[in-house]
């Protein structure tokens, strides 16, 4: 799960875009779809803010801690996420393309539960995938806000 990167060009200004990625609380519920997002710090955006935010599929719900360990106004921020199957290092960075955003989503997974092990060489195809779903998921979220 090393290294997994995808892209998409958002029809908006960067400076909206990154305010819309780094609404945390937003980002969890729209990017991971997740059913609750508390805040564990006072910050709520910028360096130094930490979540935990619960997600559901189907039946199955897992929860992750989030933390913000860099962040760059308007240009890019890292996230360290810990779930019970891997801790992930998730970079998002925003570059202008003409008046509209790239966004690229980067992530850098390691397993830490038995099976995840086993299953990651196998699993970053699929890692991928879901990955480029929650950034168009994000992606139509911005561009539907007037």
């Amino acid at each position: 799960m090393k290294n997994i990167i995808v892209t998409t060009t958002i029809n908006k200004p960067r400076e909206p875009v990154f305010a819309a990625f780094t609404d945390f609380d937003q980002l969890a519920r729209v990017l991971h779809s997740a059913i609750e997002v508390t805040f564990v710090t006072p910050e709520r955006t910028g360096l130094g803010t930490k979540w935990v935010q619960v997600t559901q599929e189907g039946d199955e719900t897992s929860s992750g801690t989030h933390h913000i360990i860099e962040f760059s106004g308007n240009q890019s921020f890292t996230m360290i996420s810990l779930d019970s199957t891997s801790k992930e290092t998730m970079t998002f960075t925003f570059t202008d393309q003409g008046q509209s955003t790239n966004v690229e989503f980067r992530n850098d997974g390691i397993p830490i539960s038995g099976l995840a092990k086993l299953a990651s060489p196998f699993l970053s195809k699929f890692i991928k995938k879901a990955m480029q779903e929650d950034l168009d998921r994000m992606k139509t979220h911005i561009e539907s806000q007037s």
